[in-house]
């Protein structure tokens, strides 16, 4: 919490008078309740206690990074980052992947999402966190590149298996075979560093409870 009270007291990240009413903080378990009625009424159906926790108790690279924006206890807007460790050209860094940035109908129009995701990078990058990366929306480009000054769109390769597919139903995509896992074996760690060696930049998940594996080669990125 201190850097955060640091970072605000900098000129360029005072609140605007505009936002003279507005709380901003990191996240706690006391806004729980109030967090999740934003995703309700924002996205609805997405969020549960479940997920939530495993963000923020069970996520194997630490807890999110999460500031939100309250008024009256009421939370009106949020941004949630997940803290990531890449391998390129056989060095580690530290970055976080941009996920959920939120704001209640309400209060939109106010430049809320903007503050709020340049303070989020600041804040990440005093806690070592080297660049920014996500797979943003048709409707969140415009801000990421304009308002959030993300690098361009670079092309993506990426492959998506729909959950609800039969597995007797795959096929070939672009002469690719996309088949279902058990678990995450040598040939994945093979891959990371086949491609690694090559200089380009992968990401690979592995779903545990749908066993899915998804793999993207290069993403949108932005540098601290």
């Amino acid at each position: 919490m201190s850097l955060l009270n640091k970072k605000l007291n900098r000129g360029e990240f005072k609140k605007p008078l505009e936002f003279k009413e507005f709380e901003i903080k990191i996240y706690t378990k006391k806004d729980f309740n109030h967090l999740m009625a934003l995703y309700e009424r924002v996205f609805p159906g997405y969020m549960s206690e479940k997920l939530w926790n495993w963000k923020n108790i069970n996520y194997p690279f630490g807890n999110y990074i999460t500031i939100i924006i309250k008024h009256k206890k009421k939370v009106i807007a949020s941004y949630s980052c997940a803290p990531q460790v890449f391998l390129i050209n056989e060095k580690k860094y530290n970055c976080i992947q941009s996920m959920d940035l939120m704001t209640d109908k309400d209060y939109r129009g106010l430049g809320l999402s903007t503050y709020l995701g340049n303070l989020t990078y600041e804040y990440a990058k005093l806690k070592g966190k080297d660049f920014v990366y996500g797979f943003p929306s048709n409707n969140s480009k415009h801000l990421i590149k304009a308002k959030l000054k993300w690098d361009k769109v670079i092309k993506s390769t990426y492959f998506i298996k729909e959950l609800n597919q039969k597995q007797d139903s795959l096929k070939e995509v672009n002469n690719f075979k996309i088949e279902k896992v058990e678990k995450v074996d040598r040939r994945i760690h093979e891959l990371w560093k086949s491609y690694n060696k090559k200089g380009i930049i992968i990401i690979i998940y592995f779903h545990i409870q749908t066993k899915t594996l998804i793999i993207s080669l290069i993403f949108i990125m932005g540098l601290f």
